[in-house]
């Protein structure tokens, strides 16, 4: 009985320490289990932020390398603004996405700044630059013209033609860039019939001997739209034969309609590519904004200038046709709004009639060349363009018969060729500006231009 009485508190006492181990046990197993629970946990949000550090990272790269040059690119040349998406969207609405897209805002903001700014002064120093050659280019065609009136002689005659045909080109270059920068012509103050509106355009260019026009519209040009249909008849002249072949002819045409009449010119170059013809007619559709900052180098104007003119002035142009030989078919309309009859306008109808043919004037009988270097002189005739072309003339034999007809004197020829240059710069000129005044350009500090 008396073990009995002692081991009874010991198996009580060994009960309660199994208890208490496996209690303690317990706890501990728990313990162990929030542990590794919470081990877990931060290593989840150890990976999650992790995962959002390199999200955030990409995006910074992708805002470095793609978004900004993008944007950039886009602002500059002349696109709809535009950047790539981001590569999180999620963290658009983070305090994180906000910032980057404030920086972008900011980018688009100061480029379009810098574009604005950068357009504007390269505006104001070719404005600048036009109004320091006008007046030469004025006075040189005035002292053309005071040598037309003074000499008669052919040889003086023929070097005019060549001086004032360059000075034409120059004036036209100069109008080119003028119309970029928001000027326009002067008016001319009367009608002009539009035939010599054409000759007006083919006088402008290099190749005017390579011009052939068939045909006259029965019609006059109205006085404002008389330049600006001048220039951008020479713009796609000057296109068609640079674009051909030297040895080629560049056609001219008319098709009257009752909405107005349309001057076709066909050129027998290899034509152009689809994507090119697309974007010729784009650049001759008009209307859109010019950026000078953004034209080739060297620019290529003249698609632009005569989609500029034909927006401005209310005609139509357009080189998105093919010609016969498998050239480029480029035409310009006019409308019935800029045109009246020819029988409507007594002054210009009565140019048009006795705008006088004018024939090689013939030389004084030469000295006996030694060689065919000695040959004589050459002399300008009349194209069937109405405008002066180069005769190559070889070296005359020794003993020429005379011919049947009696020669023209040197002085006869001279005031015929000098006759005939007047009527080449009235031609050339007439859209001219009043009281010789070149284009009217923007004061300096007005940055604005046409954008219809």
């Amino acid at each position: 009985m008396m073990t009995s009485r002692v081991l009874d508190p010991v198996l009580w006492l060994l009960a309660l320490a199994a208890v208490a181990a496996v209690a303690t046990a317990v706890r501990f197993r728990a313990a162990s289990l929030d542990g590794k629970r919470r081990v877990a946990s931060l290593e989840t949000s150890l990976r999650m932020e992790r995962q959002a550090v390199e999200a955030r990272d990409d995006e910074v790269r992708h805002l470095a390398q793609q978004q900004v040059p993008h944007l950039i690119h886009t602002v500059l040349s002349g696109q709809q603004a535009a950047a790539p998406p981001s590569l999180h969207p999620e963290l658009s609405k983070s305090e994180f996405g906000r910032a980057l897209a404030e920086v972008l805002r900011t980018v688009h903001e100061t480029t379009v700044q810098s574009a604005d700014r950068a357009e504007n002064v390269t505006r104001t120093t070719l404005g600048t630059f036009i109004r320091a050659i006008q007046p030469l280019v004025n006075e040189l065609q005035g002292a053309v013209e005071a040598m037309v009136e003074r000499h008669h002689e052919p040889k003086v005659l023929a070097d005019a033609i060549e001086i004032s045909h360059g000075g034409n080109q120059l004036a036209r270059r100069l109008q080119a860039f003028s119309v970029l920068i928001g000027s326009w012509p002067g008016r001319q103050r009367d009608p002009a019939p539009l035939i010599d509106v054409v000759r007006g355009g083919v006088s402008r260019i290099r190749d005017y001997d390579r011009i052939e026009i068939t045909g006259e519209a029965p019609f006059a040009v109205t006085s404002r739209a008389v330049e600006p249909i001048v220039l951008s008849l020479a713009e796609l002249l000057d296109n068609a034969a640079r674009h051909s072949e030297p040895g080629t002819k560049v056609q001219v045409w008319y098709v009257s309609a009752a909405n107005g009449v349309t001057v076709f010119i066909d050129d027998a170059g290899i034509g152009m590519t689809p994507e090119n013809r697309a974007n010729a007619g784009l650049l001759l559709a008009g209307g859109q904004r010019i950026w000078i900052t953004q034209m080739r180098n060297p620019p290529q104007l003249g698609f632009v200038t005569a989609g500029q003119y034909a927006d401005r002035y209310g005609f139509r142009a357009g080189a998105d046709q093919i010609s016969a030989t498998g050239g480029v078919r480029a035409w310009v309309f006019i409308p019935q709004e800029l045109l009246v009859p020819l029988a409507d306008v007594p002054k210009a109808a009565e140019q048009a009639r006795t705008h006088p043919p004018v024939t090689t004037p013939a030389a004084a009988p030469p000295e006996e060349p030694a060689s065919a270097t000695d040959a004589p002189p050459q002399y300008p005739t009349r194209a069937d363009s109405g405008l002066p072309q180069r005769t190559r003339q070889g070296a005359r034999p020794r003993h020429a018969a005379s011919p049947a007809h009696e020669p023209q004197t040197p002085s006869d020829g001279g005031r015929a060729v000098g006759a005939f240059l007047r009527g080449v710069e009235r031609a050339g000129a007439q859209g001219g500006h009043p009281s010789g005044q070149g284009p009217h350009l923007p004061e300096e500090g007005n940055h604005t231009h046409d954008d219809r």
